[in-house]
């Protein structure tokens, strides 16, 4: 049992941003923030004075380094950090950066290096110095993981490697933490009070780091939310900050009663923690009980707690999360199983149709894609002939781009994006024209500006290179930019008008990605839309930023950037447990086929879970 710290020589500072300039706000944090100061004020929890717990919502960076330096200064037990906001990442070191309210993805010199608060800490406790003998860091934002180390620039070392400190992370160094819309408090957080306003059953009398993080990763991997992750230097396992409320003292046994319930009581007591594999071996009531959870759950969410709660080295925890996603015949399922759909998709698809086939023996995979909407419309038609009696093919899964609300018998799952961008002819933008306002675009596609120069580029007339409002791209682009109807097509080629009722701005669709890029490279002034991995290094046209943001990931994911494509997996209902599609879908989804995703220059919604563009809007 861990000895609680002593709240008169302790200080904690939390720090919280909810409201960004330039990135999406996050409501649930400032009710985090406010929540858990009352938590560790409360002295039947702690009881820490109020000037030695200070909430910092909104605030700058130097008054975030100068709360952690006072802090460090006068603590002399144990000194808490906590933040939550925005995590961002040096594309070029992988360090974590803490967004601020001014932060931008793309301005990292905006944000708070956590690099910088991690020195202060190392400097809190130096020879002679005094300062706090140990910390507690609690990170609640995305890719906080990276505070653990593992994957920073060579020779920064290891970011938690501070003597006494225990850092608790939301996520893993490349997974988003999750702040539903709506919710009270963020995922990581929420759980994190419910824990400490509960208490553990079972546990011991004090709430231990070690205890919290056990509790918290069985919790949320139990609920196929991203897993916690922790580290720790020396006896930092054993900090304390909370009583444990669920704390039951242990009945005392009469003398030469120990046989029947009361053995079983007494070995359960005087074992706990010892980290066998049932009751009877020791391990207490609420993590054998979570163990017998997990039976009836997801594989890869066994997959993700066993890593975080086992010591394994990187080799055996990645040998034992090869073995556990690999298929078996049980998950396999068999009968034919057909993939409809996006054309764009299809790489993917049949490398993992291949993929699959070689592991389940009894399934045969046929991948039949061309268009995504005319899928959903089968898919949908092939269900409620099933679900009627009337014979139809088994097993189906379609995939498109977008979510498409009316098909309410489908069940959509969310695979992978693709940031989409605007491109011009290069000559119709020179040099001056680098991005467009979602106004200048409503403009544009309402016909109100119509040639190249009105927006500072050359004199030269813009032609509008649209896609089909039926397709994917084309419904994307009128739901998620446009706020009445683009201005109508008048044009077949885009070179010059279709006949004399029609009026500038030319305006012609095309019906693929590969058309649209070959047309506005060719049509002087054309302007288009589609992927940037299809726009990416393609001569004779330039790529344009959407309101002073570039189409980048990162930027889709922070919601600041709102023209992605994202690719869901579509079902009639739930397909059956153990059923070929099932089976598929879990596949397809694990973090292993991410790499096969990304290998076609897609984002995968299994490594980037929580994004903007893998939510439901």
């Amino acid at each position: 049992m861990g000895r609680l710290s002593d709240p008169a020589a302790s200080r904690a500072v939390l720090v919280g941003t909810h409201t960004y300039g330039h990135l999406h706000d996050i409501p649930a944090v400032k009710r985090n923030v406010t929540r858990l100061t009352k938590l560790l004020r409360d002295p039947t929890l702690w009881g820490l004075e109020r000037d030695h717990c200070r909430a910092l919502l909104q605030p700058t960076r130097d008054k975030v380094l100068d709360a952690v330096h006072e802090a460090a200064t006068d603590a002399s037990d144990t000194l808490v950090l906590y933040f939550a906001g925005h995590g961002l990442t040096d594309p070029y070191t992988g360090e974590l950066y803490l967004a601020l309210p001014g932060s931008e993805p793309d301005r990292l010199d905006k944000a708070l290096r956590y690099e910088d608060v991690r020195r202060l800490l190392l400097a809190a406790r130096t020879a002679g110095a005094g300062g706090p003998r140990r910390k507690v860091v609690v990170l609640d934002c995305c890719w906080s993981g990276l505070a653990l180390g593992g994957t920073m620039a060579d020779g920064i070392g290891t970011r938690a490697d501070i003597e006494g400190t225990f850092v608790l992370t939301a996520t893993a160094e490349t997974r988003q933490a999750l702040a539903p819309p709506g919710e009270t408090y963020t995922t990581f957080t929420g759980e994190l009070i419910e824990t400490v306003e509960r208490g553990i059953e079972g546990g011991s009398e004090t709430l231990t780091m070690a205890g919290l993080y056990d509790h918290l990763a069985a919790s949320l991997g139990a609920k196929s939310l991203p897993v916690p992750q922790q580290r720790n230097r020396n006896t930092a396992s054993h900090i304390a900050v909370f009583r444990n409320r669920a704390f039951r003292p242990p009945e005392p046994v009469p003398e030469g009663a120990m046989s029947g319930e009361a053995v079983s009581a007494s070995q359960r007591a005087g074992t706990a923690g010892a980290g066998t594999a049932g009751p009877e071996g020791g391990v207490d009531a609420a993590a054998y009980g979570w163990r017998r959870r997990l039976v009836g759950t997801h594989r890869r969410t066994l997959v993700t707690a066993l890593a975080a709660l086992l010591p394994l080295t990187a080799l055996t925890t990645a040998y034992a999360v090869n073995w556990w996603l690999r298929p078996e015949s049980s998950d396999c399922g068999s009968g034919p199983l057909t993939l409809t759909g996006s054309s764009a998709f299809a790489p993917v698809l049949r490398e993992a149709a291949a993929s699959y086939e070689s592991v389940c023996e009894e399934v045969e995979v046929r991948v039949d894609l061309s268009s995504g909407a005319r899928a959903l419309e089968a898919l949908q038609k092939d269900g409620a002939a099933r679900s009627s009696g009337t014979p139809g093919r088994s097993e189906v899964i379609a995939f498109a781009e977008g979510y498409k609300k009316d098909y309410p018998e489908l069940l959509p799952s969310p695979i992978a994006f693709s940031v989409l961008t605007f491109y011009a002819h290069e000559k119709a933008v020179g040099s001056k024209v680098q991005g467009l306002s979602t106004e200048q675009i409503n403009r544009i596609y309402r016909g109100e500006i119509k040639n190249w120069n009105e927006l500072g580029g050359a004199d030269v007339p813009i032609r509008l290179v649209n896609r089909p409002a039926a397709s994917s791209s084309g419904d994307i682009l009128r739901r998620q930019l446009l706020r009445a109807d683009p201005y109508p097509v008048n044009s077949l080629d885009c070179l010059g008008l279709s006949g004399t009722e029609g009026t500038p701005p030319v305006t012609c669709e095309v019906a693929t990605t590969a058309e649209a890029l070959e047309t506005v490279a060719e049509a002087e002034g054309a302007l288009g839309y589609g992927p940037v991995q299809a726009v990416s290094g393609r001569t004779g046209v330039r790529m344009l930023s959407i309101d002073g943001r570039r189409p980048t990931r990162e930027a889709s994911d922070y919601g600041g950037y709102d023209f992605w494509a994202t690719t869901y997996a579509y079902t009639y209902r739930r397909p059956s447990p153990g059923s070929a599609a099932d089976g598929f879908l879990q596949y397809l989804m694990s973090r292993q086929r991410a790499e096969v995703i990304e290998r076609y220059d897609f984002n995968s919604c299994a490594r980037y879970n929580g994004a903007m563009p893998c939510r439901f809007s």
